[in-house]
């Protein structure tokens, strides 16, 4: 519904004028005028009929989004049933993940035919994130990232994290404060570290909204955006002080 309302409000606004306009609607406030559009109009068949054969272009492009809409369902449950086994013994802690109770899509931008980080919540109210896209840049920022923490002697994120060519299943993580001094040292020290990686590699996007900080480990929510580096961006500038133009 969502995706639909964004192709379609406006169009809808115009219908709404022009029924207001005709008389339709009768004479009541903006809320009773709406109700009537919706009951009236929305509901009613042959209205409906009338309204996408004065708008088949908007008809043909609903009708891509519901079908990318399906497909990307289908090759979630797909995928899913596929690696249940690994998730299990990954995220799952060994346990059985039977059912999928509630699945909420696009929680992150919407890229390539519809598809976008998808939230599972699982039995036992465990949460997944389902990643499209393919691993390699991703895989190797995650590698890359720990070697220099332990370059640093700092422990590693110990990342619940299922890797395949074309999807990333990730165990969802929440906000948590540190306990003492001592750890928000080594959570500032992470984050610099990060953000020099992310800098020297020409990655984008990295701002408040895609960081989360788990006690002393600073968590990147959408390394998607690693695949996103521009050509020829790599120490561009030369000062650090404009690291802000490619790490967002």
């Amino acid at each position: 519904l969502n995706r639909l309302e964004a192709v379609c409000l406006r169009t809808l606004i115009v219908e709404i004028q022009f029924c207001k306009a005709g008389g339709v609607l009768g004479n009541g406030d903006s809320t009773e005028q709406y109700g009537q559009f919706v009951e009236g109009y929305l509901r009613n068949r042959d209205q409906m009929i009338a309204f996408w054969q004065a708008y088949p272009y908007l008809y043909e492009v609903v009708l891509g989004e519901v079908e990318r809409y399906v497909d990307f369902v289908e090759e979630i449950l797909g995928h899913f049933a596929q690696d249940r086994k690994e998730l299990a013994d990954c995220v799952g802690r060994g346990e059985d993940i039977c059912r999928i109770h509630h699945l909420q899509m696009d929680r992150g931008d919407i890229h390539g035919e519809g598809r976008s980080v998808t939230e599972l919540e699982l039995d036992g109210g465990m949460r997944l994130f389902y990643k499209p896209g393919k691993r390699s840049l991703k895989e190797q920022f995650a590698k890359t990232l720990n070697v220099l923490y332990e370059k640093q002697g700092l422990a590693v994120w110990p990342d619940r994290m299922i890797l395949k060519e074309d999807h990333t299943w990730e165990a969802a993580v929440t906000a948590k404060a540190c306990a003492e001094e001592e750890e928000r040292f080594r959570c500032y020290r992470r984050l610099g570290i990060a953000l020099q990686l992310c800098y020297q590699w020409g990655v984008c996007d990295i701002h408040c909204e895609n960081v989360m900080f788990h006690g002393e480990f600073p968590v990147f929510v959408d390394v998607e955006v690693v695949k996103r580096q521009a050509k020829g961006r790599k120490m561009r500038w030369g000062l650090l002080n404009t690291s802000v133009l490619s790490t967002g």
